[in-house]
């Protein structure tokens, strides 16, 4: 597959034709620079690269990622290689804190730290810093909290995602609430002055983008749905095959309102890259590549449908244990206690205690002996 150069585009050669190291330079210094640097990776140094998908996900090697050591600090180097989830093996490397609901079931599933952080290092101002979100496998229940709004949080983001209730669907005989993000999650801070934090001293871009570079090392990536679904219509027209579909492309989550359990949910989003036209770089014709939004990858997280112990204990938690519940209760009064006058002798393995019923023929009162029989009498 053909991908663009992130390195080649978005760090390099775009660094060295700003404005803040051409007025530190002679212009025989930056051209001899320039020149040097056309002869030593003029076959190297070209817009985009020829990988495998093994190579896209895990890594390959790009000459330009040794180069650029030099120019980062020890501490804040990318990584050797160029790969999407480059020293990604599945294990996560966060200690996160969660909220188990015991006295705020209002907070039931969101997190209060990560590695010890009550809010995320990438931007200085809430709302845009808040944590206050699920990881997306338990919610704050609607019945109990009466809130539309829910959040959602992924390390890949950057961010905490809305979710907004829309309506209650069925899913496997399961009641959910359907969760699908604001229209306004990725619009300007004129629009929606919650991401005005997104953006400090910074224009915002187009309608559908985030500027996530604060947590990619400075690369200038930018977050979008799939597509550019629910975007501005200007990011498609310098592409052929991008076909915004709400199906295939949307964020949502259905979530059973009763326990915060999310019965199917997908996490959607595009990681684009904004590319700056270089005009002082004649290298491979650098020089002439236009500004735009270049999407790179779209993902994809969550589950479709849930194994069949978990969804036998939701089903019986929420739909079956409701119904069922009051009448066996009643049943088994009836059954236990016909008559107020009735005398239950049992054998239990129980130590010593007391313990009262309350049903519609009177109060009893059960006496736990040392040798585990319980005699039922009536209450006076």
């Amino acid at each position: 597959m053909v991908l663009p150069r992130t390195l080649l585009l978005t760090y390099f050669f775009p660094f060295l034709d700003s404005d803040l190291l051409l007025p530190n330079l002679g212009s025989w210094v930056f051209n001899l620079l320039v020149s040097g640097l056309a002869i030593t990776y003029r076959d190297r140094a070209k817009p985009f690269v020829h990988v495998t998908a093994e190579e896209l996900v895990f890594g390959y090697n790009d000459p330009l990622v040794t180069l650029a050591h030099y120019f980062y600090p020890k501490g804040k180097r990318p990584n050797s290689q160029m790969g999407l989830l480059l020293a990604r093996n599945g294990t996560l490397d966060e200690v996160s804190t969660m909220y188990t609901g015991q006295k705020q079931l209002d907070r039931f599933g969101y997190m209060d730290r990560i590695n010890g952080l009550d809010h995320l290092p990438h931007w200085k101002d809430r709302p845009c810093n808040d944590i206050r979100a699920s990881e997306g496998s338990f919610f704050p229940p609607r019945s109990v909290t009466k809130s539309d709004i829910v959040h959602v949080y992924d390390k890949d983001l950057c961010r905490i995602l809305p979710l907004q209730y829309r309506k209650d669907v069925y899913k496997d005989g399961i009641k959910a609430g359907l969760y699908t993000p604001p229209a306004s999650t990725f619009e300007s801070a004129d629009v929606n002055p919650d991401n005005k934090c997104y953006y400090p001293g910074e224009k915002c871009p187009p309608r559908g983008l985030q500027n996530i570079s604060p947590c990619q090392y400075n690369a200038p990536v930018y977050l979008s749905f799939p597509h550019f679904y629910d975007a501005d219509p200007a990011l498609l027209e310098p592409f052929e095959g991008l076909k915004p579909n709400k199906k295939k492309h949307e964020t949502y989550f259905m979530i059973q309102p009763k326990i915060g359990v999310p019965v199917e949910g997908f996490v959607r989003v595009q990681l684009n890259l904004k590319v700056d036209r270089a005009p002082n770089i004649p290298i491979n014709n650098i020089n002439n590549f236009p500004d735009t939004i270049f999407p790179v990858m779209w993902i994809e997280e969550g589950i479709h449908e849930l194994s069949t112990p978990i969804w036998r204990w939701i089903y019986l938690a929420t739909t079956v244990g409701p119904v069922f519940a009051p009448i066996i209760t009643s049943s088994m009064i009836i059954f236990r206690f016909p008559n107020p006058g009735c005398h239950l002798h049992t054998s239990l393995q129980k130590p010593s205690h007391r313990a009262k019923f309350f049903g519609d023929h009177g109060d009893w009162e059960a006496n736990y002996k040392t040798e585990f029989n319980a005699d039922y009498q009536r209450v006076s």
